[in-house]
């Protein structure tokens, strides 16, 4: 019968008695290469969070960016400069339909002013209310009266009958005796009449009252360019 040695003997017994706790205990280089990927990765996942923290805290871009954001959101919402909480008296503007304050001066939408027609009609002054009604029949016939002087100077000329500037006078004295009734329809409305030309001086006479009732040059410049039409035919 062969005997084993001692050692050899204790070595098979400390193989035998080793548990599958004692294997799992043991790393492998496998294992070890997984737990360096993984706290790798769990590293540069921190890094990339405290870089994102860094730079939210450093940079306000983003802040600005969302904050026009939201402004121009409420802008367009009806919500700008004037805020408008529930129960605050509100008014329509007359001009774009917006609704704003009821003590807004001016449309935050529009940017026109509030006030109404009575109101601004009751800021003018009584000669400028008494313009709204001034009637503009005397300068209408003038215009008239110069219409038909072209035709009666066309006529002449058909005829080849020469009026030696009689038509000329004619008009210029219909259009003064107009304008001296349209003086004194001025002055019955409270309108004043000093900065007005005489009667006789017709373009000018026209020009400074539409000036003063805050109307139309365009009487002055027709009854201009009819008038020097009428003379070149009276003189072809």
């Amino acid at each position: 019968m062969i005997e084993v040695p001692c050692v050899q003997k204790v070595k098979i017994v400390e193989r035998r008695t080793q548990t599958p706790e004692t294997k799992n205990d043991q790393t492998t280089p496998e294992t070890e290469s997984l737990e360096e990927d993984v706290k790798k990765k769990s590293d540069s996942n921190a890094d990339s969070y405290e870089l994102q923290d860094h730079r939210e805290l450093h940079d306000p871009q983003p802040f600005n960016n969302s904050f026009q954001d939201n402004q121009s959101h409420n802008s367009a919402s009806g919500m700008g400069s004037q805020t408008i909480n529930e129960g605050d008296a509100t008014k329509t503007c007359p001009h774009c339909g917006g609704i704003v304050l009821a003590i807004a001066k001016k449309c935050k939408y529009c940017k026109s002013f509030l006030d109404s027609p009575e109101r601004m009609n009751d800021a003018l002054s009584p000669a400028m209310q008494q313009n709204t009604r001034v009637s503009d029949i005397y300068i209408g016939m003038c215009i008239v009266v110069l219409i038909l002087s072209v035709l009666v100077n066309i006529i002449s000329l058909q005829l080849r009958v020469q009026s030696e500037g009689g038509v000329s006078v004619i008009i210029l004295l219909l259009n003064a005796l107009f304008l001296y009734f349209d003086e004194r329809m001025l002055k019955r409305n409270g309108i004043p009449t000093d900065e007005l030309a005489s009667v006789w001086l017709i373009p000018v006479y026209l020009f400074k009252r539409a000036r003063l009732t805050s109307g139309s040059n365009g009487y002055a410049i027709s009854w201009i360019i009819i008038f020097v039409i009428s003379v070149l035919i009276e003189l072809g």
